[in-house]
């Protein structure tokens, strides 16, 4: 799913840069070749991880009892991930043209068709966690088809015609290049969180609930952070397409600022929430004393690197813009494979230097690997910060 939102992501890119410029014709090409080559990417993806499911989930040590539900869940959802990237892709191209308040909207359609649908199909109709896997699938469904009409409706001359049809090759290369080099930094910060997973299977049944809890609040903690930065790329794009060199600057400074305000903001609320309501948050995932426990001593971790977080995806976000994948890549596979993990391992399963500490070793490795990452973003985002007009356009069509 990952790979299909960073591709998404990248692609918006793209989609900013020609409305940006008044391309329409491209911006239509550009909608068919996305949706063409994203669709016969998902259906790969989708069959390679119907075969290879069971065989991961024992490599990642899932405990026996768990596996039939969590098979149940994912053939859902990986059988509907077609549903996913047309949700992502229109989404993608709503806020690419700057219309973030259907996307919003949209989004808030979804959750609300994906809640009333957990509820009959978990609640009434006791189908268990296929039926809330069928209940995401089918909101997602939903909501790609509003986009889409809604799209249509608002202008048309956005959606591919007959005319359009086609793969140009430079158009294609520039798809896949853009698509795959964010695809790629998202899928190994998510396969390294897998093999994290796997590491935390073997610590038993409290520390796997109560990791995943702690997960799914710095999920929605982080989340602020992650739109911000994508809505920064996609504002800089834009006015990178249309050639209004000083509105970037001014972007640009924008960001950082709020990037820095946001994130001591942030820090300060998830800090003071933590200490003052950390027990009640975590018994909304799971109510076991030792659970809570365990718990809530890793959400004091995680309150302590909001501000990391919010200049490492601002920084994310500016170098998208300015089409410096690269760097990303490379500091992502640096910051998380090379230290973040190793170190991870290192405290919380030995005894080399410190007791081992379990769950919130790989915590304290992860703080780690976000600062030295947010560090190296920043560096380079500097430098291109001072680049001139012509040098900014030559990186961009790159």
């Amino acid at each position: 799913i990952f790979v299909l939102s960073g591709f998404c992501t990248r692609v918006s890119v793209i989609f900013a840069q020609m409305y940006g410029s008044g391309d329409r014709r491209g911006f239509r090409r550009e909608v068919f070749v996305a949706a063409s080559l994203g669709a016969g990417i998902t259906v790969l993806l989708s069959g390679m991880f119907m075969l290879l499911m069971r065989p991961v989930l024992h490599l990642i040590n899932s405990p026996a009892e768990l596996i039939p539900q969590v098979e149940a869940y994912l053939s859902v959802i990986i059988g509907g991930m077609l549903c996913t990237y047309f949700y992502n892709l229109c989404s993608c191209m709503l806020n690419a043209i700057g219309d973030t308040r259907a996307a919003t909207f949209f989004l808030f359609v979804s959750v609300c068709v994906n809640t009333a649908l957990d509820y009959l199909f978990v609640g009434v109709w006791a189908l268990g966690v296929a039926g809330a896997a069928w209940a995401t699938v089918l909101s997602q469904l939903l909501s790609a088809l509003c986009c889409l009409g809604y799209i249509l409706r608002r202008d048309r001359e956005l959606i591919c015609t007959r005319g359009d049809l086609g793969f140009e090759g430079a158009l294609v290369k520039r798809t896949l290049v853009f698509g795959f080099s964010s695809a790629l930094h998202m899928s190994s910060l998510y396969i390294g969180k897998i093999v994290v997973q796997g590491a935390v299977n073997t610590l038993g049944t409290q520390g796997i609930a109560a990791y995943t809890a702690t997960m799914r609040i710095e999920g929605f903690a982080n989340s602020f952070g992650t739109s911000h930065g994508q809505a920064v790329s996609v504002f800089l794009s834009q006015n990178q397409g249309a050639g209004n060199r000083k509105r970037v600057r001014e972007g640009f400074r924008e960001a950082m600022k709020l990037a820095l305000c946001m994130g001591a903001v942030s820090s300060l609320i998830i800090a003071a929430c933590t200490a003052l309501f950390r027990e009640q948050i975590v018994h909304i995932y799971n109510d076991d004393p030792a659970v809570t426990a365990l718990a809530m001593s890793l959400l004091l971790l995680g309150s302590c690197y909001q501000l990391v977080d919010a200049l490492q995806t601002i920084s994310i976000g500016i170098l998208r813009a300015y089409n410096d994948t690269r760097i990303i890549s490379l500091v992502c596979f640096t910051s998380y494979w090379i230290i973040g993990l190793p170190l991870g391992f290192t405290l919380a399963r030995t005894d080399w230097l410190v007791p081992a500490m379990g769950p919130a070793g790989f915590w304290i490795s992860y703080i780690v690997a976000l600062g030295f990452g947010a560090l190296c973003y920043l560096i380079r985002v500097h430098h291109l910060h001072g680049l001139d007009a012509e040098a900014v356009r030559r990186r961009i069509q790159r």
